[in-house]
Formats: structure tokens, C-alpha cells, sequence
């Protein structure tokens, strides 16, 4: 079982383009939590009636919020992997709103007032369902709880130290 989950990581580390060092680490200590880790994968990539861009607006915030090292890296390679444009990407990341299209720029906002608890949220939240639908700020709700964990998990592990904000790849 270990040989298989290593064959997940390294195949992980390829498509995400950052290291999985802390989930190798995660895995010597624990098979158990790391099957459990993957379960989680479904529902941090659940998006059904969001744009790619707007569930990247989403997570990048999110993970900017939260890290400035390889988890924004590799938000940024997925969303790239996904099909959003790089231009929209540094847009999203140097929060640029004003050069995305309007849905998308509401998404990124809303992400801020959410990850911040300003007063801006529930009038942001109202707009989302008004222009991209209930179902959109479903998917979108989820893609900022989600882009948290793995941050999180990766920062009180010891491997969340690097800054690369000024490396970012788009």
C-alpha cells in the first residue's frame, strides 16, 4: 500500500509542480491520514455551474490569504491546468479587479470580505447570486473552505516557510 501511495505523491508532484515533501512525511507517520487526505480531493475540485475562472479567483485568493509559498504555486498551476488564462491569473493574484470580467472580479472580492469578515460580504454574497446563480456561490463557498486545508496542514507541518510571492510563476 505504501509503494502505491508514493507512485499518488510522485504522480501529485509532477501535476502540481511543487514539492510533496510534507505529505511524504504524512505518509511515514500516518497511512491512514493520508488515504484520508486524498478523500478530500473530490470536494476541493467540485465545480459543476462555476467558471474555472471564477472557482481560480476563489482559491487563489483563499490561498493568499493563507500562504505565500508553493500552495499559492500550485493554485496557480492548476488554474493554468484548468484553462485560465495566465493574464487572469496575475489579475486574480495582484488583485487586478478591475481587469477581470465582472463575475470574476466579484468572486475574487467576495473571497476577500469572506477569508477578512468584512462588511462587504453580504452585499457581495447577494451580487454573486444575482449575476452567476445560487449554485455558483455554492461551488464558489466551498472553493474558499477547501483552499484553506491544505495550507494549513502543509504550515504546522514545518513546510509552509518559503515566501515565493515575488517567484510566482504565471
Amino acid at each position: 500500500m505504501e509503494k502505491l501511495f508514493l507512485i499518488i505523491l510522485n504522480s501529485a508532484e509532477k501535476k502540481l509542480g511543487e514539492s510533496v515533501d510534507w505529505a511524504r512525511d504524512l505518509l511515514s507517520s500516518s497511512k491512514s491520514a493520508v488515504f484520508k487526505y486524498f478523500l478530500t480531493t473530490p470536494l476541493a475540485n467540485h465545480r459543476k455551474y462555476a467558471t474555472a475562472e471564477q472557482i481560480a479567483a476563489a482559491k487563489i485568493r483563499t490561498v493568499l490569504h493563507e500562504s505565500c509559498g508553493s500552495c499559492v504555486q500550485i493554485e496557480i498551476n492548476l488554474a493554468k491546468q484548468n484553462g485560465v488564462l495566465a493574464e487572469s491569473i496575475k489579475h486574480i493574484a495582484e488583485k487586478n479587479y478591475d481587469s477581470l470580467s465582472e463575475d470574476v472580479s466579484l468572486v475574487a472580492r467576495f473571497a476577500d470580505a469572506v477569508l477578512l469578515r468584512n462588511k462587504d460580504e453580504q452585499m457581495l454574497r447577494k451580487n454573486i447570486v444575482e449575476i452567476c446563480g445560487k449554485h455558483t456561490l455554492s461551488e464558489v463557498s466551498l472553493a474558499i473552505a477547501t483552499a484553506q486545508f491544505h495550507p494549513t496542514v502543509i504550515r504546522a507541518m514545518g513546510y509552509g516557510s518559503v515566501c515565493k510571492i515575488g517567484e510566482l510563476e504565471y
